[in-house]
């Protein structure tokens, strides 16, 4: 759209962030010019905008579109859903996780390392398999994120090498830069069940019935 165009349709959707019926919003931290949630009105976010540099406009403006994505997805699908809004990728997941059902929640730069230096470390990507079991096997005072930071370099370069040791430090700052790859169309659908160990051919074709029944709504819902 042209410049003028997009900023009268922000503007529409920045005013309508806070309609009662579709979203809540949330700002994770302190020391904004708005306390943790995003005013009583919808005039507020539109103030708060007015009276903040650029990049604070940036997280508001993302908030407003996750709004509008929001109500759209409830409308067509009759579904709430949750968002997350942050300079990352990774935040804005973790983000995303904290006021469901139906919030959204944005995290600024300045309050994500604070968050995180309190937060489990298996609650964050990629760190509740294996990895993460592996850095908490360097120290028995490893809990949070946060410990893993206070870890002396040297100890995860050791065990890590100094490349995935400087991802890992991103990771546990939020400073970890993703890309967001748009998904298209699934190609394959995976329906299955699991059953106890079973002995009569009676149980067996119940069990395969259910899974045919399963694998045929799944089918339905896609071909919709």
């Amino acid at each position: 759209d042209p410049p003028v165009q997009s900023t009268h349709r922000l503007e529409d959707m920045i005013s309508n962030i806070h309609s009662p019926k579709y979203s809540s919003t949330f700002v994770k931290g302190v020391g904004w010019a708005l306390p943790a949630q995003l005013g009583a009105d919808d005039s507020a976010c539109v103030d708060w905008i007015s009276s903040t540099g650029e990049g604070k406009a940036r997280y508001a403006i993302g908030a407003a579109i996750a709004a509008h994505i929001r109500r759209s997805v409830l409308v067509h699908t009759k579904y709430n859903c949750s968002a997350g809004i942050a300079s990352t990728k990774l935040l804005a997941k973790l983000g995303s996780a904290m006021h469901k059902p139906k919030g959204q929640t944005i995290i600024p730069d300045n309050a994500a390392e604070s968050m995180l230096k309190s937060m489990p470390l298996e609650s964050i990507r990629y760190m509740g398999g294996k990895l993460g079991r592996q850095i908490k096997e360097l120290s028995s005072e490893i809990k949070t994120a946060g410990d893993v930071v206070c870890l002396p370099r040297h100890v995860l370069e050791r065990a890590f090498g100094p490349r995935t040791t400087a991802w890992i430090l991103d990771l546990c700052i939020g400073k970890l830069d993703e890309e967001v790859v748009e998904r298209g169309r699934p190609k394959s659908m995976l329906a299955a069940k699991s059953f106890p160990l079973v002995r009569e051919l009676s149980a067996c074709e119940r069990y395969v019935e259910s899974c045919g029944l399963r694998t045929n709504t799944c089918l339905s819902l896609l071909g919709e």
